[in-house]
């Protein structure tokens, strides 16, 4: 489906669109075109939505683990997420019904694309702020890290810097670790 815009739409018009083949993002008004992943971005992707999930499982069942959702940051900016994960505390706010999630999850999880960092340190950080994601993490392939952030305030506040020989742990996920070696596999 091709989309021709002659204004700027909001966050409603861009949600009722329905499902369809194009990988979209509305940011300010207008869609920005997200190409499909190289197949590393996708591995990440899945190996994150299988650990949490399977995390999830075991310790927190009523948490939820959603690949590539739509994140309202207002009203004329929608995001995709790569992983977001909602706490059972959270849980509310992302009800299976209606289709799409009444609120903002615990965690959203971005990994770099190389051909745009910025929009994953910069733009996405900026947004998930605004919308009061109360953390966010940047999985970086190409530097072997994963760096943990938490909301304070209007902005977000570094917590933790995974490195080459770790693991991923959190406080907001007790219990949960994952080698960075099995993460970044060659």
């Amino acid at each position: 489906m091709s989309h021709v815009l002659t204004r700027p739409i909001t966050a409603d018009e861009f949600l009722a669109r329905g499902e369809d083949d194009e990988r979209l993002e509305l940011v300010n008004g207008r869609l920005e075109r997200r190409m499909a992943p190289y197949v590393d971005h996708s591995h990440d992707q899945g190996l994150l939505v299988a650990k949490l999930f399977g995390h999830a499982e075991r310790s927190q069942p009523d948490a939820l683990v959603l690949p590539e959702l739509d994140i309202v940051i207002s009203e004329d900016t929608v995001r995709v997420a790569d992983v977001a994960y909602y706490a059972p505390k959270d849980r509310d706010r992302a009800p299976l019904l209606p289709r799409r999630p009444v609120g903002p999850p615990t965690l959203v999880i971005e990994r770099v694309s190389a051909s745009d960092e910025e929009r994953d340190y910069e733009s996405k950080l900026r947004d998930y702020a605004r919308a009061g994601i109360p953390h966010y993490w940047i999985v970086d392939r190409e530097r072997h890290t994963v760096e943990t952030y938490e909301l304070e305030g209007d902005a977000y506040r570094l917590v933790a810097r995974f490195g080459r020989g770790e693991a991923l742990t959190s406080p907001l996920l007790p219990g949960f670790s994952l080698p960075l070696a099995e993460l970044f596999v060659e």
